[in-house]
């Protein structure tokens, strides 16, 4: 699809058919290149992403917190991000896509923060970050960053539009989310298996047992759902 709408814009601004062709295929296929490097050669996060999700350089006091645990994992054998940024909200979580950790700024300092960063570290480890910015990347990088814009001043429709035409359809089809979406909660279980490896099984079940249980809800055919139920990990980490 984005070959032929490419294609098509290229025409109708007068190029020749061997331009067109050229220029189509490069918009086609250069966000399938960047998903390969990034799943094989491990390519960090970029600037785009950076901004996408809010994130900014943490500051002097946040990494006097913050460094000193990271330097408690790597001696224990843990993996280390290649970088890390800050989130500024309140609620006490971390995300990892490639091999950076995006840590929200209520989660430092908090006495959790060890164990959900044992945990990122799991994901770092099993390379499920990697995966899940190189699906990331299938998606035309400019489009994306557009679509995320718009996205966040309420042009749901129109989002769901440019998500078409810049690649994301795949993530929209019924049968590849719920695949996806299986795999990833595979992944969340392997990153709580490291991280119990760690020595952090306890604390990172009494996180999940105080934050993410009483969110959760009933899902039909966990349709869409990345993270497996809060109690089904707690289990697993006490056993």
């Amino acid at each position: 699809m984005r070959f032929l709408i490419a294609y098509g814009i290229v025409s109708l601004l007068g190029a020749s058919d061997d331009l067109a062709m050229a220029l189509a295929g490069g918009v086609a296929f250069l966000p399938l290149l960047l998903s390969l490097a990034t799943f094989l050669f491990g390519l960090p996060g970029g600037w785009g992403l950076y901004g996408e999700l809010g994130a900014r350089r943490p500051s002097l006091r946040e990494k006097a917190v913050f460094e000193p645990v990271l330097a408690k994992l790597r001696r224990r054998g843990g993996r280390m991000p290649k970088a890390w940024f800050v989130i500024d909200d309140p609620v006490p979580n971390a995300q990892t896509l490639g091999r950076t950790v995006y840590v929200n700024s209520g989660m430092i300092g908090h006495p959790s923060l060890e164990a959900a960063l044992a945990h990122e570290c799991g994901h770092i480890e099993t390379r499920i970050g990697d995966r899940l910015l190189a699906l990331v990347r299938l998606e035309f990088p400019g489009l994306r960053v557009v679509r995320v814009y718009i996205d966040s001043i309420g042009w749901t429709i129109t989002a769901k539009i440019v998500r078409v035409v810049s690649g994301g359809v795949s993530w929209e089809l019924p049968i590849l989310r719920s695949l996806w979406a299986a795999y990833f909660r595979r992944g969340e279980h392997a990153a709580d298996r490291y991280a119990k490896r760690l020595g952090h099984s306890f604390e990172l079940a009494e996180y999940l047992d105080v934050y993410e249980r009483p969110l959760d809800g009933a899902t039909p055919f966990r349709r869409g759902r990345s993270h497996p139920y809060a109690e089904q990990r707690i289990g697993r980490l006490l056993k």
